[in-house]
């Protein structure tokens, strides 16, 4: 029973710090999605009125605000392709998260 007890608690701190690390590495890497954010969009936001605003303070609420008031108005392609990149990047983070956790139930099962 305790060589049982021993392992969750070795299996589950080691997970922990698998997440731990690659929740860093995650953070890292929506920091350089946001500024590729804020400069593939850049020419958006001058045109829309939305200097000096940034992607997660209020950046895309003033592109969509502008976009609604024009209908005429697209953004441009590398702003799109920028916001895609950072949409699948928290897909696939959440995808990880929910394995690793599912992996984490699954041995403390056992």
């Amino acid at each position: 029973m305790k060589n049982a007890l021993v392992a969750i608690i070795v299996i589950a701190s080691s997970t922990m710090a698998f997440a731990a690390g690659h929740k860093g590495e995650h953070q890292a890497k929506m920091s350089e999605q946001k500024v590729a954010i804020n400069k593939a969009c850049e020419a958006d936001a001058a045109t829309a009125g939305c200097t000096g605003k940034e992607f997660g303070g209020g950046l895309m609420k003033c592109l969509h605000a502008y976009k609604k008031a024009n209908k005429g108005f697209e953004l441009s392609e590398g702003c799109k392709s920028a916001t895609h990149a950072m949409r699948s990047e928290k897909s696939e983070m959440k995808a990880k998260k929910a394995a690793a956790k599912s992996e984490t139930e699954e041995k403390s099962n056992k």
